[in-house]
């Protein structure tokens, strides 16, 4: 498996992000699509780790680890999302969210939050994620679309695998916090 960081073309203005020897992935528009040609010979996959996600080497390890235990399926870390950003009117206030969602109905109109309680998510961001050789390379070979957090969990949920495990002792962060609020 080889581990790669997401990098923007442009990192915007005033964004915290992480400088490292860890092989890049250039974005253009967000978009991952060619992420799978960071696959090398014998690789069972890839790890994403994004351009704005900082995580302990410690834990990094445990996720590699657990990804081998399993190296068909996608696996997930998950880290906060952060209120009073962009985002203010879709996430909820005074509440720890997680990037990562279950849909509440057999009909996928509604879902919520996962919680540390929940051990697969449906949805998920790809801030810390563990894609196969093989999801990889279906999922480029079978969606033209843009290769995002959303598109691709989106895919997977409808061609691979309904439930991914997420991976709670790994807890990497979101580097997009609002700094105001810490009080310093």
């Amino acid at each position: 498996m080889r581990l790669i960081r997401s990098w923007p073309e442009h990192v915007p203005e005033g964004r915290a992000h992480v400088v490292d020897s860890i092989p890049r992935f250039i974005m253009r528009d967000y978009d991952y699509r060619g992420v799978e040609e960071m696959l090398r010979p014998g690789d069972d996959g890839l790890v994403i780790l994004e351009w704005d996600m900082a995580c302990h080497p410690d834990e990094l390890r445990l996720f590699l680890e657990m990804c081998r235990d399993e190296p068909d399926r996608v696996r997930v870390a998950p880290y906060r999302i952060w209120s009073r950003t962009e985002l203010d009117d879709f996430l909820p206030q005074e509440q720890q969210v997680w990037c990562l969602r279950r849909y509440t109905d057999e009909g996928k109109s509604a879902m919520r939050f996962c919680t540390p309680g929940d051990t697969h998510a449906h949805l998920f961001g790809l801030g810390l994620t563990y894609i196969p050789r093989d999801v990889l390379l279906e999922h480029a070979a079978n969606f033209p679309g843009h290769f995002s957090d959303g598109s691709f969990s989106a895919w997977h949920y409808e061609y691979v695998e309904r439930e991914t495990p997420i991976t709670w002792d790994v807890r990497p962060v979101h580097l997009h916090y609002p700094v105001r609020e810490i009080g310093a």
